[in-house]
């Protein structure tokens, strides 16, 4: 997979990728993002595989992910609507939050463009050295579209109850 030698822990890497995590699942947001996805799967692969730090990393995208969960689940839930409206809205955000942690459509504004309906993992392939390093090695974890979804569930029928 990666070989390992540790090197010194750079803090701006775990802070562009969490700024990045934050930004792509925050709904409504205008902010870009502040490096390139490029840029983001590397300080991915660095943290993970050179500063044998897949465990900091790991809690911290799981944190922003929980956070942004917490204020998409607090968005449906404040606002009164009757049942059938929230059910429209409720089935909105799970529509946005699966393209933000799985895929999405690259937009276009050329019919002639090659990237016409090419679909990008996001957040998965980002993170693919946290998932396929350092998941993999501990059988207790699972990967972070799993975790994406579970903590959706868990967060939304806690707010319902």
């Amino acid at each position: 997979m990666c070989e390992v030698k540790p090197r010194p822990e750079n803090p701006t890497e775990f802070a562009q990728i969490r700024r990045c995590v934050r930004t792509l699942l925050t709904k409504g947001t205008n902010e870009t993002l502040p490096i390139t996805y490029e840029a983001i799967y590397l300080a991915c692969r660095s943290i993970v595989c050179l500063s044998n730090k897949g465990e900091g990393l790991y809690q911290t995208v799981r944190m922003e992910i929980e956070q942004s969960l917490a204020h998409l689940a607090k968005e449906l839930l404040d606002e009164k609507r009757t049942r059938g409206q929230w059910i429209d809205k409720f089935v909105q955000a799970c529509d946005w939050f699966e393209k933000q942690v799985v895929s999405t459509v690259l937009p276009h504004s050329c019919a002639d463009k090659l990237l016409i309906g090419l679909a990008q993992v996001l957040l998965q392939s980002w993170l693919t050295y946290l998932d396929r390093v350092y998941v993999l090695q501990d059988t207790k974890l699972r990967n972070l579209q799993y975790v994406c979804f579970m903590l959706l569930c868990k967060l939304l029928m806690m707010q319902l109850q």
